[in-house]
């Protein structure tokens, strides 16, 4: 990706199509080298795209037998691949999916948990689970696949993930399914599990609107069945859900954690408070630089609770990705 992409582009076949809300980039599936069962694949993604892309389906090659149930994780890291391929820390996991196996050298199509790219440069690493890899040794011809929307640069391969030895050149072979524009989402959703307050109440958080880094207004998340007239504040991460008992309840994001401004839930009877944030106003507000479009959030509720062994309690959980 960071070689002259204008000479080398005019040289390669492009495998896309695209209409006015989706699209697809294929590399290749004709094979001639291979990674172990668990392995990973690396390679750089331009976002051409100014609304970005949301990845919605992956094709695949592996050698695991027709028939057989396999699984992949997508990793990203800001800017390129090379150089991160044993950098674990720098990498995010952003995505899973599930599929069948077609066999070697025939698309196998995985389901993945959509996720938002947005304008800009990102390394992507594919791993597998219960399969190996096929993949295609680089050959100077076949790296880079590109249409409008989206420049793909390969690669290299480990044969456990994010460990040495490097394999390079290795082209991943697949199709990225995806759409843009308007489509995007954020794709918020409940996860994890509340503390019963000592009220014997359930605080429950939702959203409403659209997570956007451009918007300045319009997501609001709100937790109810709070205690009243109590302080709490809600806090995230950005680098992934958990499920670790904490204050006699279950912490829901992966440190660090951010925590956002102190509130009061209000209310006049035991379990009639509330807690409410409008996300993209505080994303406008440049407080945190890292919330961009494209990042996952993890988000939770914490409150007082005098009663509670703890003197605290904790709401399930909401994460989403913030749009353009």
């Amino acid at each position: 990706m960071k070689q002259s992409c204008a000479l080398a582009v005019a040289s390669l076949a492009l495998a896309a199509t695209a209409s006015a809300q989706s699209g697809s980039i294929t590399t290749l599936f004709t094979s001639n080298n291979g990674g172990s069962v668990g392995g990973m694949n690396y390679f750089d993604a331009d976002i051409l795209n100014a609304a970005g892309l949301t990845i919605t389906k992956l094709d695949v090659n592996t050698s695991a037998p027709v028939g057989t149930s396999i699984a992949i994780e997508v990793y990203t890291v800001p800017g390129t691949s090379l150089g991160n391929e044993t950098n674990m820390a720098a990498w995010t996991s952003v995505s899973t999916g599930n599929g069948s196996s077609n066999g070697t050298d025939v698309p196998t199509p995985v389901d993945v948990a959509d996720f938002l790219l947005a304008p800009g440069n990102y390394g992507i690493g594919i791993r597998i689970y219960n399969g190996a890899l096929r993949y295609t040794n680089g050959a100077g011809t076949n790296n880079i696949y590109v249409n409008a929307d989206v420049l793909l640069d390969f690669g290299t391969a480990t044969n456990v993930p994010f460990t040495a030895p490097i394999f390079k050149p290795r082209v991943w072979n697949g199709t990225i399914y995806y759409e843009f524009g308007t489509g995007c989402t954020g794709n918020p959703a409940i996860y994890c599990t509340a503390k019963v307050n000592s009220a014997g109440c359930t605080p429950a958080i939702v959203a409403t609107g659209t997570p956007s880094a451009s918007a300045g207004s319009g997501f609001v998340l709100t937790t109810t069945n709070e205690l009243d007239d109590k302080l709490g504040l809600y806090f995230y991460s950005k680098t992934g859900a958990n499920n670790a008992p904490f204050q006699g309840g279950t912490l829901c994001g992966t440190a660090p954690l951010v925590r956002t401004p102190v509130q009061n839930s209000g209310g006049t009877s035991p379990c009639g408070g509330a807690y409410t944030m409008d996300f993209n106003t505080y994303v406008a507000s440049g407080t945190d630089p890292a919330l961009v479009a494209g990042q996952q959030v993890w988000v939770q509720t914490w409150s007082r609770d005098p009663a509670s062994p703890s003197t605290t309690n904790l709401s399930d959980a909401i994460t989403f990705t913030i749009c353009p």
